[in-house]
């Protein structure tokens, strides 16, 4: 507040701490004030009477320093941002023996702290770099199939292309596994072979169409780390949001009627409808974000129970075929430099 310049007030101080200040940090600034007032706190501790004998004895003076060179060391771990975080060690640098009144330096704590913040500088630096290279990887990659005289469609097809091949590597890999596992133990299906077929169908146009938007993102975004954490993300809200919807539409329109003893009493609830359940042109809403791919996962959980609809494969080829068209356009558009 002294440095405001409010008519009626002194600027003698205001004008010393600018000279001595000018437009410096002002936690530099603090930690330059809180030398001198340490520095006048000591000496007040350190006073002495007229036959040159001090005011305080020897325990006192302890007492009364400590807590000043502790306030002194963390305003100045304060007053560097690269120091903030370590204004919490303060109590584990300084300490005291009470026998002696004397304050003493952790320097071997100092020193590994400083150890541990160059490892951890050189750990940035490293995964910084690796991911600066890994990108710049990449576009020299791409850079080199379009000097190659590919054109950019063509080199977006091909990651598509490799994205859905994988992804229907991983399907047959699970339901592999599934099978060897299930048939000895569980015996044969009892499904017929057209519903597990369509089913199979289903999941592996979902998982392209799942895979034309994880193509999207990573073709678009040069950060690797960025585009894998949001194709991660991306995935998990879709499950999510499946899940979200298929509680709202299982939701039954009417409660059933029912007995129950109360008091023992038998009591008869009539049929009544439910509340929670979702009609209306909301349900149509529900329904058709529920059919999207990433969603249709939790309808292959539950479609054995319900059975599946044919307007799942439409709604994954539109997805992938809508996502394969706006990526190959912004893909034309980008900057590989």
């Amino acid at each position: 507040s002294f440095l405001q310049n409010t008519a009626g007030k002194t600027p003698r101080f205001r004008q010393a701490y600018l000279a001595m200040f000018g437009d410096k940090n002002r936690n530099i600034a603090n930690g330059c004030l809180e030398i001198m007032n340490a520095a006048h706190r000591v000496v007040k501790i350190h006073r002495m009477d007229r036959d040159g004998n001090f005011i305080l004895n020897r325990e006192q003076r302890g007492r009364e320093l400590e807590p000043t060179v502790r306030h002194l060391l963390q305003s100045l771990l304060l007053s560097k941002e690269e120091l903030q975080p370590y204004n919490e060690e303060v109590d584990s640098l300084l300490y005291c023996i009470d026998c002696e009144n004397m304050i003493y330096v952790d320097y071997m704590r100092a020193l590994r702290l400083y150890q541990e913040e160059c490892r951890s500088i050189r750990m940035q630096e490293r995964t910084k770099k690796a991911e600066e290279q890994s990108d710049e990887a990449a576009r020299s990659t791409l850079r080199r199939k379009l000097a190659a005289g590919h054109s950019r469609a063509v080199v977006y097809l091909s990651h598509l292309a490799l994205s859905v091949m994988v992804g229907v590597l991983l399907c047959l890999g699970y339901i592999a596994a599934v099978l060897a596992v299930g048939l000895p133990l569980l015996g044969p299906l009892q499904i017929p072979a057209s519903t597990i077929l369509f089913f199979t169908l289903c999941a592996f146009v979902m998982t392209a169409a799942l895979a034309a938007l994880f193509t999207l993102i990573s073709m678009l975004c040069q950060n690797k780390a960025v585009t894998a954490v949001a194709s991660i993300f991306l995935a998990y809200f879709l499950l999510f949001l499946g899940i979200f919807f298929n509680s709202r539409l299982t939701e039954p329109e009417f409660y059933p009627a029912r007995q129950y003893v109360e008091d023992g009493q038998i009591v008869t609830e009539e049929a009544h409808p439910n509340p929670f359940y979702v009609q209306g042109p909301r349900r149509e809403l529900y329904q058709f974000f529920y059919d999207l791919p990433g969603c249709q996962a939790v309808q292959l959980v539950a479609g054995l129970e319900h059975g599946l609809s044919g307007r799942l494969i439409l709604y994954s080829l539109a997805v992938g075929a809508a996502s394969t068209g706006a990526g190959v356009v912004l893909f034309r558009k980008k900057d590989l430099n």
